[in-house]
C-alpha cells in the first residue's frame, strides 16, 4: 500500500505529531507512506530526519495555489493508492488536486479531522466535504458528530483516536525545575501546555487561578497570538505572582514531573494529546467537558470536569484536588492506566490501517 500524507501547516502542533507517529507505525507495517509539507517547515524536518521522504512546498496565504498544483505533479510523478489529508489547507489542497484527476486514475481521499468547530457554509460542505472524501477519520466521537450535524453521511466517517507514546523520561529532577521556575517545594503547581490561541481558553484558567482558596501556581508552556492579551488579563486580575507565561518549551516531561496538576480550560476541543502527555505522566486533570475531552478525562475516575468558560467551577475543582492529595494521586494512577490501554500509537495505526483498507477494499 503507497500512501501520500499532506500537511502544509506552518507551526508543529499536535496533529502534525501525529502525522509522524502515523507514518512511522505505518512504515513498520510495510506501509509506504510519503509526505507533501511546508517547505521550511518544522514537521518536513522532523519526518526528514526520520527517513519518511518528504516532498516540500511554498505556502503563503491560506488559499495559496502551489500546494495544489504540487500535489498534481506529484500525483503524475508518483502513483499512489490513496491521498490522507491532515489539516484544513491540506484538506483544501487535495480536493482541489483530485477534481481535476479522470476518476478512473483518481486516488481515494482519507482527511483527517481534528478539531470540532463548526463546518463552514453550504458551498464549503458541497465542495470539501463533498463525495470526493471517501472517508474522515474524526480523532474523536464529539469531532465526528460534528461532522454529522455538518451533513457528512456517518458511514463516511470513522473514529480513530489519537494516540502518544511513551513519555522520555525528564532531564531534571523535580525539585531543580520546580527552584528553576521559581515555585517553592510544598507550593501546589498546575501545568498547561497548549498555544496561545481562543480556543484554548487560557483566559478561563487564569481567572480560576484568580478564584482559587489554595495559593496555587500556574505555568503555561506554549506560544501564539494572544500572547498580549493574556498578560494585559493577568495583570487585571493579579495574579502575577501566581500565573506564569512561559513561552514555547522543549522540555515538557520535566514540566510534567514538576506539576500536582494539569489544567485543561478549552472551551473547543477536537481531543486534545496533551492530556493524554498528562496521564502518561501520572497528573490528573482538571478540565472542561468541551469537545472531545471526555473522551480522553473520565470525570470523577481520571480527573475533574467542570463547564466549558466557568472560572469559578474550575477553580472548586482545582482547590478539591489540592485538599485532598489521596484523590489526586489515585486519579493520576487511573490516568496513566488509561492512556496506555485506550490511547497508544498502535491502536491509532491499526485503526487508521483498517480505515484505509476499508476505502481500498470499496
Amino acid at each position: 500500500m503507497r500512501v501520500l500524507h499532506v500537511d502544509t501547516e506552518a507551526g508543529f502542533r499536535g496533529g502534525q505529531r501525529q502525522v509522524l507517529l502515523l507514518c512511522g507505525g505505518l512504515r513498520e507495517r510495510g506501509v509506504e507512506a510519503t509526505l507533501l509539507a511546508r517547505e521550511g517547515g518544522e514537521l518536513a524536518r522532523a519526518a526528514a530526519a526520520q527517513g519518511i521522504a518528504v516532498t516540500c512546498v511554498r505556502q503563503g496565504v491560506p488559499w495559496d495555489p502551489r500546494p495544489v498544483r504540487r500535489l498534481r505533479w506529484l500525483l503524475r510523478r508518483t502513483p499512489v493508492d490513496l491521498v490522507h489529508a491532515h489539516a484544513s489547507h491540506a484538506h483544501g489542497a487535495a480536493v482541489a488536486a483530485l477534481a481535476t484527476i479522470p476518476a478512473p486514475a483518481r486516488p481515494p481521499l482519507v482527511v483527517s479531522r481534528r478539531v470540532d468547530f463548526p463546518l463552514h457554509g453550504p458551498l464549503a460542505r458541497r465542495i470539501k466535504y463533498g463525495p470526493l472524501v471517501r472517508r474522515f477519520l474524526a480523532v474523536s466521537r464529539a469531532v465526528a458528530g460534528v461532522l454529522e450535524e455538518g451533513g457528512v453521511p456517518p458511514d463516511r466517517v470513522r473514529v480513530v483516536h489519537s494516540g502518544v507514546p511513551p513519555l522520555p523520561p525528564p532531564d531534571r529532577g523535580r525539585d531543580e525545575v520546580r527552584r528553576a521556575l521559581g515555585v517553592a517545594p510544598d507550593r501546589p503547581l498546575l501545568l498547561t501546555t497548549a498555544a496561545l490561541v481562543d480556543h484554548k481558553d487560557h483566559a478561563t484558567a487564569i481567572r480560576a487561578v484568580a478564584r482559587c482558596r489554595a495559593h496555587v501556581r500556574l505555568v503555561i508552556a506554549g506560544e501564539g497570538p494572544l500572547r498580549a492579551a493574556l498578560d494585559r488579563l493577568i495583570e487585571a486580575e493579579g495574579v502575577g505572582d501566581r500565573v506564569q507565561l512561559l513561552g514555547q518549551r522543549e522540555d515538557v516531561p520535566d514540566l510534567l514531573a514538576a506539576a500536582d496538576l494539569y489544567l485543561a480550560s478549552s472551551h473547543l476541543e477536537g481531543l486534545c494529546t496533551a492530556l493524554m502527555d498528562a496521564g502518561r505522566a501520572g497528573l490528573a486533570v482538571v478540565g472542561t467537558s468541551a469537545g472531545g475531552i471526555p473522551e480522553v478525562v473520565r470525570d470523577g475516575e481520571t480527573g475533574l470536569l467542570a463547564p466549558p468558560r466557568d472560572p469559578a467551577a474550575l477553580a472548586a475543582r482545582v482547590d478539591r484536588l489540592v485538599q485532598d492529595p489521596p484523590l489526586r494521586e489515585r486519579l493520576g494512577r487511573a490516568a496513566a492506566a488509561r492512556v496506555e490501554q485506550a490511547f497508544s500509537v498502535d491502536r491509532m495505526v491499526a485503526g487508521t490501517v483498517q480505515a484505509y483498507r476499508e476505502v481500498l477494499g470499496a
